[in-house]
Parts: C-alpha cells; sequence; structure tokens
C-alpha cells in the first residue's frame, strides 16, 4: 500500500514528455512514480543551481556525486537512474524554472519546501550563496508559492546566521520532520534526515513531565469535564441503589427468607458497575500527533512524543493513586517499570524504522501486550475514562487482532490524521475497517462513535490550502455509505498549539478547536453512551429485584400452607434434576458429533474454494495498477501487487466464509445444537408443569422463565446465533478469523520471498508487470498449500469455539435449573421446622420487604424517566 500524498489528478502529458525526455525512454503514466518525479526535481534544482552562475565548481560536483550517493544508496537501480537523469540534464540544460515547475506541480507543500532545502544546501557547497544562486532559489521558491519567512529561514540556517525565530524554525522542523515522509519512499525520508541534521534544535519547554516527583500539580485550564463529573454523580447515585437491594437481600438471606443466589448475582452485576469506564480509543499512524493530542486532552505531558515508531504496544491511560507504569507481557506476566525505560520497550531499532528491514519480524516478536499508565492527576481520567493510545495500525502484520484488542469494549474513537496528507489510501482502509468492526461486518451502515480529528492544521497557512482539504475529508468520510455519522464528528486541531496554550494558561484559537472537540466528545459519552450504561444497570437491577419478589411470595405460599410437597411428587422432582444431570453428557456428545461433521465439511469446501482461487486471482490480475515503476525499484512494484493481491484474497476468504463455511456448515451446526439445548430443556418444563399440576405446585414456573432466559442467552434473542453476523460472539469470533490467520503469515513470506526474488534490469519493459503479477499469484497459492494444515487446524478451532460457547450456556441453564429445584425442596423443608409463631415473624419480615423493594422500584423508575427527558 501507498500514501496518497502525490496528487495525480496533477500529472499532465508535459510531465510525461519530460520524464521520458530525462530517462531517455518513451514512457507510458503509469510507469511515472512519485519517488521518480520527486528524484527528477531534485536533479533539476541542484543542477540548476551549479550551473546559475555559470561556474561549475569542484566542490558542487562532489556535493552532488555525495548527495546522489546519500539518496540513492537504500534500493536497485536508482543510482543508475539518477546518472541517466543528470546526464541529461546536464546536455539537454533541462534545469530551467518552466521545468522545475512541470515536475513539482504535483508535489506537496513539504516536499516543496524539501526540494528548496536541498537547493538551498548545493548553493554553500562552494561555502556561500552567489547572487544568481540565489535570486536562481528565490525564483524557485516564489513559483513553487513556498512562504518568504521559510526561504529566509533556509538560507539563514545554511549560511549560519543566529537571528531565526523561534516559531518559524519549529515551523521548519515539523514541515521538514523525517517522520513525516516515513509512508513514502525512502529517498524523502532520506533527503529530509540530510536537511533535518543542519537544522538547529530548539529548547523545549519547561512542562509538567511524568517523573518520579511526588508533587507535581496539574497545570491549571480553562476547561472543565462537567458533563462527565456530572454522570460520576448518577453512577455513585445509582451504587447507592445497588447498596439498598444488598442489604435488603443480605438481611432477607440472614432471616431465612431467600436463599444465597440473588445476592451473588447482584453483586457480580455490582462488581460491574463499580469497573465501569469510559474506553476512548486514539488511533492513527506514526507522526500523526497521537501522542501530542492525548496530552493535550490529559492537560498534561504524560505520554512521551517519540522520533521512531512504536513496536506495537498498545497503551492505557487511567487514573490511579499513585503514579506508576506496568508492562503486561504476551506470556501473562507483568512488570512495574521506571518511566525512563518505556520508550526503549515500546519503540523498534532506529536503524529497523530507517531502513525497513525486518520491521515485521520485529513487530511480530514484540513481547509486550500492552502498557499501563496509572497518575493521579489527570484530570479527564479522573471522570471514568481509560484512554487507549493505539500503535499504527496501517503497517501491522497482525493489525486485525490489535483492532480487536483496542475495540473491545470501547466507547469512542479518535482517528487522528495529518492536515498536510490528509486521510491516505492507507488510512482510508484503516478508517474502513474500524467501521466494519464498530458495526459487526456490516460495511453499509456508518459509524457513530468515530471522531475524525485532521491534526496538525496550524500548518496549512493559505485559507485555499484549508479548503481543499475540507472538500477531500468531506468527500471521503460522508459520501455514501458514509465511513461516520453523528453531529459534530470532523474536527480541525491543531494538537500542539492547543497544548501550548493549556501549559501557558493563554487563550488562541486553536484551544477553542480543542475546546469545542473535547466538549463534543464528552456529550457523546455523558448523554449518549452515559444514559445507555445508566439504563441498562438499572433494568439489570430492576430484574433482581422481581426476582427477589418472586421468591418472596413463593416462600410466603409456603407459610400460608398453599404448597404442600408429598413425598411421591418430591421423588418425581429428584428424577427430574437426575435427568437434568444427564444432559451435559449428552449435550458434549452431540457437539462432538457436529463438530466433527464441520471439520470434514469445512476442509472438502476448503480444497473446493482453494482448487479454484489461482483461477481466480488470474482473472482479478488485470485491475491491479500501481504508480511504481520498474524504472525506480521492482521490489517496491512487486510489493504493491503483492497488497493488491492480499486485497483480492481477503475478499475472495471473506466471500467462502459467509457464502460456504457460515452459511452452508456452520449456522446448521449451530441450530441443530441450540436445536437439542432447547429441546431437551422443554421436556424438563413439561414434566415440572405436569408434576405441578398434580400437586398444586409452583416449581414450573420458575423454572420456565430461567429455560426462556437460557433460550434468548443461546440463540441471541429468539433467532439463530449468528444472527446475520450482526453483533455477539460469534459475529466478533469471526471477525477475529476472517482477514488474519493465516493472511499475516502468506503476507510476510511474500514479501521475504520478494526480497531476494526480483532483479529484471532497468530497461526491462516488455510484460513485465505481467510477470511480476504472475510471479506474485504463484507465490500466493505456494504459500497458502504449505500453510495448508496450520488454515485447517485454525478452522476447527474456530467452529469449535463457536460451537463450545452455545453447550457452556447451555450446561449453565441446566446448572441454574437443578439449583432452583434444590431451592424449592430447602425452603419447605425450612416451613416444616418452623413453629406458628415464627412463621407469623417471617409474614411480617415478607412484607415489609416487599414494601421497601417496591419503594426502590418507584425510585427506578423515576430515575429512567429523567435519563429519558
Amino acid at each position: 500500500m501507498k500514501l496518497e500524498s502525490m496528487n495525480t489528478s496533477l500529472m499532465s502529458s508535459k510531465v510525461d514528455i519530460l520524464i521520458s525526455q530525462l530517462t531517455g525512454q518513451k514512457l507510458e503514466p503509469k510507469n511515472i512514480s512519485h519517488p521518480v518525479v520527486f528524484l527528477a526535481s531534485v536533479l533539476a534544482v541542484l543542477n540548476g543551481v551549479i550551473f546559475a552562475d555559470g561556474i561549475v565548481a569542484e566542490e558542487e560536483k562532489g556535493k552532488l556525486e555525495i548527495t546522489l550517493k546519500y539518496l540513492c544508496s537504500y534500493a536497485d537501480n536508482i543510482y543508475e537512474l539518477a546518472e541517466i537523469i543528470t546526464k541529461n540534464i546536464q546536455q539537454q540544460k533541462l534545469y530551467s524554472i518552466d521545468n522545475i515547475i512541470t515536475l513539482a506541480e504535483s508535489l506537496s507543500e513539504s516536499e516543496k519546501l524539501l526540494l528548496l532545502s536541498l537547493g538551498y544546501q548545493m548553493s554553500v557547497a562552494d561555502g556561500k550563496i552567489e547572487i544568481n544562486e540565489q535570486k536562481y532559489l528565490k525564483h524557485i521558491a516564489f513559483v513553487l508559492e513556498i512562504e518568504s519567512q521559510y526561504q529566509k529561514a533556509l538560507e539563514a540556517v545554511l549560511t549560519n546566521q543566529e537571528n531565526i525565530e523561534p516559531d518559524i524554525l519549529a515551523d521548519l522542523q515539523s514541515l521538514l520532520d523525517p517522520c513525516r515522509f516515513q509512508e513514502l519512499d525512502k529517498i524523502f525520508v532520506l533527503a529530509a534526515q540530510q536537511i533535518c541534521e543542519q537544522l538547529p534544535q530548539l529548547e523545549k519547554q519547561n512542562i509538567n513531565k511524568f517523573d518520579d516527583q511526588d508533587n507535581i500539580s496539574s497545570p491549571k485550564a480553562s476547561f472543565s469535564y462537567q458533563k462527565l463529573e456530572n454522570f460520576q454523580i448518577h453512577r455513585q447515585q445509582l451504587k447507592v441503589l445497588f447498596n439498598q437491594v444488598s442489604l435488603i437481600l443480605k438481611d432477607s438471606y440472614k432471616q431465612g427468607l431467600l436463599s444465597d443466589t440473588l445476592i451473588k448475582d447482584l453483586e457480580k452485576t455490582s462488581k460491574s458497575l463499580q469497573s465501569q469506564q469510559f474506553r476512548v480509543a486514539v488511533i492513527g499512524d506514526f507522526s500523526q500527533g497521537k501522542s501530542t493530542l492525548l496530552n493535550a486532552l490529559l492537560r498534561e505531558e504524560i505520554q512521551p512524543t517519540r522520533a521512531i515508531p512504536c513496536s506495537g504496544t498498545v497503551s492505557l491511560l487511567k487514573y490511579g493513586e499513585k503514579k506508576r507504569v506496568i508492562c503486561h507481557y504476551q506470556d501473562g506476566t507483568e512488570e512495574e517499570i521506571p518511566f525512563e525505560k518505556y520508550e526503549d520497550k515500546v519503540t523498534i531499532d532506529y536503524e529497523v524504522a530507517l531502513e525497513q528491514c525486518d520491521i515485521n519480524q520485529q513487530l511480530i516478536e514484540n513481547p509486550i501486550k500492552e502498557v499501563i499508565f496509572e497518575h493521579p492527576n489527570l484530570a479527564l481520567c479522573k471522570n471514568g475514562v481509560i484512554i487507549i493510545d493505539s500503535p499504527g495500525l496501517n503497517e501491522h502484520p497482525d493489525r486485525t487482532a490489535i483492532t480487536k484488542q483496542i475495540l473491545e469494549d470501547t466507547d469512542a474513537i479518535i482517528f487522528l490524521t495529518d492536515a498536510s496528507r490528509p486521510l491516505t489510501q492507507r488510512e482510508k482502509e484503516v478508517l474502513q475497517e474500524l467501521k466494519q468492526f464498530l458495526n459487526g461486518d456490516n460495511s453499509e451502515v456508518s459509524a457513530e462513535n468515530i471522531f475524525l480529528v485532521v491534526n496538525k492544521w496550524d500548518l496549512l497557512r493559505r485559507e485555499k490550502d484549508r479548503q481543499q482539504v475540507r472538500e477531500r475529508i468531506e468527500n471521503i468520510v460522508f459520501s455514501p455509505p458514509a465511513l461516520i455519522s453523528g453531529d459534530n464528528r470532523v474536527h480541525f486541531l491543531s494538537a500542539q498549539e492547543a497544548l501550548d496554550s493549556i501549559i501557558n494558561q493563554a487563550e488562541s484559537e486553536y484551544l477553542r478547536e480543542f475546546q469545542h472537540f473535547t466538549q463534543t466528545l464528552e456529550k457523546f459519552m455523558s448523554d449518549e453512551r452515559g444514559y445507555l450504561v445508566i439504563k441498562k444497570y438499572l433494568h439489570e437491577l430492576n430484574l433482581i429485584i422481581q426476582r427477589c419478589i418472586a421468591d418472596l411470595t413463593e416462600y410466603e405460599s409456603f407459610l400460608n400452607n398453599e404448597v404442600i410437597l408429598s413425598k411421591k411428587a418430591k421423588q418425581e422432582v429428584i428424577e427430574q434434576i437426575g435427568e437434568a444431570t444427564g444432559y451435559d453428557i449428552q449435550f458434549q456428545k452431540k457437539m462432538e458429533q457436529l463438530l466433527s461433521e464441520a471439520s470434514v465439511q469445512t476442509k472438502e469446501s476448503f480444497n473446493r474454494w482453494l482448487e479454484g482461487l489461482s483461477h481466480r486471482l488470474y482473472q482479478k490480475k488485470s485491475s491491479w495498477t500501481s504508480e511504481y515503476s520498474h524504472l525506480w525499484n521492482q521490489n517496491k512494484l512487486a510489493k504493491d501487487y503483492t497488497n493488491q493481491c492480499v486485497a483480492c484474497l481477503k475478499k475472495d476468504i471473506d466471500t467462502w466464509v459467509d457464502n460456504d463455511l457460515v452459511k452452508n456448515i456452520l449456522l446448521p451446526k449451530i441450530e441443530i445444537l441450540e436445536e437439542f439445548i432447547t429441546r431437551k430443556m422443554a421436556i424438563i418444563d413439561q414434566n415440572l408443569q405436569s408434576i405441578d399440576k398434580k400437586n398444586n405446585l409452583t416449581l414450573s414456573k420458575k423454572v420456565s422463565q430461567l429455560i426462556k432466559a437460557v433460550q434468548v442467552d443461546i440463540t441471541g434473542g429468539g433467532g439463530v446465533l449468528f444472527g446475520g453476523l450482526g453483533g455477539g460472539a460469534v459475529a466478533l469470533g469471526l471477525l477475529a478469523f476472517t482477514g488474519v490467520g493465516f493472511i499475516g503469515i502468506i503476507i510476510a513470506a511474500i514479501l521475504s520471498w520478494i526480497a531476494s526474488s526480483f532483479g529484471l534490469g532497468l530497461l526491462d519493459v516488455d510484460n513485465i508487470h505481467d510477470t511480476i503479477k504472475n510471479k506474485v499469484i504463484e507465490e500466493t497459492i505456494q504459500q497458502i498449500n504449505k500453510s495448508q494444515k496450520s488454515i485447517e487446524k485454525d478452522l476447527d478451532e474456530f467452529i469449535s469455539t463457536i460451537l463450545e460457547s452455545i453447550l457452556k450456556k447451555g450446561k449453565e441453564g441446566i446448572d441454574k435449573i437443578i439449583i432452583c429445584c434444590e431451592d424449592f425442596f430447602e425452603k419447605q423443608e425450612k416451613i416444616h421446622q418452623k413453629n406458628v409463631e415464627k412463621r407469623y415473624q417471617d409474614k411480617v419480615l415478607i412484607s415489609q420487604k416487599h414494601q421497601e423493594l417496591n419503594q426502590i422500584c418507584a425510585v427506578i423508575d423515576v430515575f429512567l424517566t429523567e435519563q429519558v427527558n
């Protein structure tokens, strides 16, 4: 996958003709890639500087040679191509301003600035900038629409002047930061690195750090999280209601009126309420400003800003009574570490980041699962919010698994993109994946809980540029089917400017925009997500109260001698318990039988899919296109086609999973197991109803309620568990399987193969693209064949997981029925042992508990009404 920073719409036939002239080949537009255009632009500018004063100094020749070797040192073909272009530029004098305008027309603002910087670097090769060289570079800056302040700053830096404004220098450092070009070809990174090495370093502001000091005071800010604070007040009120019900249940249990089953259920729900927090995930590729945005959200510089990518580690920021950093490892162990060791643990090696070699291997072998930051002074986290800082997802080989880890129970996503290169192709792909994860793989439904932040807005100085970015974002995000829906979901910010204003307690337009963003996010969490949380726990509490009232009513019937259990009836119930106990084994056997059948059918189906895969990929290869050229780097061209092949492969897998694995194999097995379990439970229900009718009992009513609850739990609401893959454990399991599993293995294997398999010659044009496509397809099929046993094992485990989840629910249902019957016996035995006076006291207590519970129900009704209004 490539970054779409090159504006291909601006490419003209003039560029095609000029590049053909420079390379000495008649080239098609598809062969003229972004790096080729940039290299040609650089060589035109450098040679223009060399010949501007009419004198070619030896120092300039040497500087040109050094620059070329440095920029072209990392891959095949490039240096040879650079020599050809340089020769043609010098012989035909193709370094005119008009040619540079033609070549640079499609470059981004940062790339144009980088081009000018290299020109200035060449101009001082002989020790000073000649007047003609200066005029030439100023002319270039003018026609490329580079702001004069940047041009003057570059000239000042490279001639060792000291009167450079810090703000301008900071902008230069940001625009020319090598990290900004990380997604592009390596030539951009190397060029930026060469320039940045000559820029003086700015002193950092003296702001609070997350260190070992004990008394760090959080800087004041001009806004608060009042809505979230109010939500926490409501949550506390809800906890009070839970505590009141808990006291009633415990007292009733102490008096012998109830069993402890309801107490355990209430404690489980209450514990869930206690631990409930809003989870906000911040997602974006490396260098988008995630750490700066997090620090602005938290109003303190907690997250370190890194110069190189992290190693795929998820970081969680949360409130804690003391400051600490805890590493959770993949093997299940954990370790508290000093903060200064954190950055070393979660960043990949600098050489690997720069060279892009073995980066996939380092990401795959990362031993850390997640890092947790706890801090007592985080204003947002104090209000029940956990911030999840994601690694850059775009190039991670296990992207889907990490995404699933991040999105588990996540309430909102903040997705960052850079204003100077907004929503690249790779970012659009990640955004689409996030939307589908959130919507149960439904690509037609937009996501309501994604907030898109276009960061570094301050670096776009011209209103024309800002308007173009707004239009691009709106076209991508809101064109049907929309990626995002909801009010105020797209924000144009400068996290750095906002953080500076917060730290310095100064007002600014960027701080006001940031406040609007935080208020929108806060409103979403409190009013939309918060209400659902309150409502959920109120209904769960109400359900427990109703069960308690039913149990007390039943006990009261015992006290009034309305329920008398004969020895014969007792024996019949005991027999039903014994029969229910045996169902566990029957459920297990049925599941194993279905799993065995599904395994055979899946292998046969997968083999049929694999047999036709090669033909389908060969049919689709004609639609694969690439901006990369064999002129530049055949490996990149091969990787591009590999990515397109893998995308086709993923779609093909998804089609097979949906149409065959799910519909024809898995769903029928699920339906059979569900029907088998519910039919057995129905037998218990019918038998208990018959016993009740003969003996005037009420046992079957409670058992019927339990069976209905189990059926809903198993089928997800009266239907098949999949429910069209709209949600639930099975849908999540399917999402975790499709697109992951063997896909990651195949990609890694193919990329390794590419690194050693290409070298078809610089001038070999005929059929080279088709040859590469064929090789990619052949290797893809070969890698799948090699991995077939592992794939089949993964498929078996996937199906087993789904069927076992249904089996577990069935067994839990049987256990609840048995406990219900045993509780029924226990209650009557207690009644028979009590005297008349004790019975009267119990009846009074029951009446009192009824009254207390009904009062709490009235409070819940008021609470729900207030939430709705």
